[in-house]
């Protein structure tokens, strides 16, 4: 079902100019030849302390309690509906986190934005599972999308997985060990296992939960060279 679109979004994206940021497609070619001066502009961040980025953001719920947990790093949420993500921008003004950005884009294109080894980690929460196999490069952690993550990770950074889809997450495992990742921390009851204690909680999974329904949790990190 399609969201309705919100009333007066452009006037309120204006408004939350300093916590939303929307990619400039128009610029993604040659012309950008220093991608580390031109995200430490865009972003406007304390670049001397980690970076994580969430894919698939929605509204921001998990990326502000993340960001307000954890005030020693900035967290670069990504969505490529403003629609939706205007919802987030909002409540970081609101609460004045200055280390919480909110990217309006597409995963396929943060190549072009994100400096090489300058992301510590990436979270990926319940992705689409793209059921149709003919769909199967739209996921998030196809082979297509993880030789981009490789680019930006720092050696020693990693991904983070949830889903309550099993294929989706057993395609993960599989695509994420082919490229080289070592994978661990795997549970198939994130609720019921050890790593449930510093979990953080998006809307999707407090509705997966109260339904009975199993959350798969991973971390997968670079293959040190």
């Amino acid at each position: 079902m399609r969201m309705r679109r919100k009333k007066n979004l452009e006037s309120r994206v204006e408004e939350v100019s300093p916590y939303l940021i929307h990619a400039d497609l128009s610029c993604l070619d040659s012309r950008i030849t220093d991608k580390d001066k031109h995200f430490a502009e865009m972003v406007n961040f304390d670049l001397s302390i980690p970076l994580v980025i969430e894919l698939g953001c929605g509204k921001g719920k998990y990326a502000i309690d993340y960001a307000t947990q954890n005030p020693t790093v900035n967290y670069l949420a990504i969505e490529k509906l403003t629609n939706v993500i205007i919802v987030g921008a909002e409540k970081a003004q609101e609460l004045e986190l200055k280390n919480l950005k909110f990217l309006c884009t597409g995963a396929e294109y943060l190549e072009r934005f994100l400096p090489d080894n300058s992301v510590d980690k990436i979270i990926i929460n319940f992705p689409c599972p793209f059921h149709k196999e003919t769909y199967h490069e739209k996921r998030l952690t196809d082979i297509r999308f993880l030789k981009l993550y490789d680019k930006y990770l720092k050696t020693d950074g990693e991904i983070a997985l949830k889903t309550d889809n099993q294929r989706m997450f057993a395609y993960s495992i599989e695509q994420l060990s082919l490229y080289g990742f070592v994978i661990s921390e795997v549970t198939l009851d994130l609720h019921n296992s050890k790593y449930n204690e510093d979990n953080i909680v998006t809307e999707y999974e407090q509705r997966y939960t109260e339904q009975g329904l199993p959350i798969y949790r991973l971390i997968a990190k670079k293959r040190k060279q």
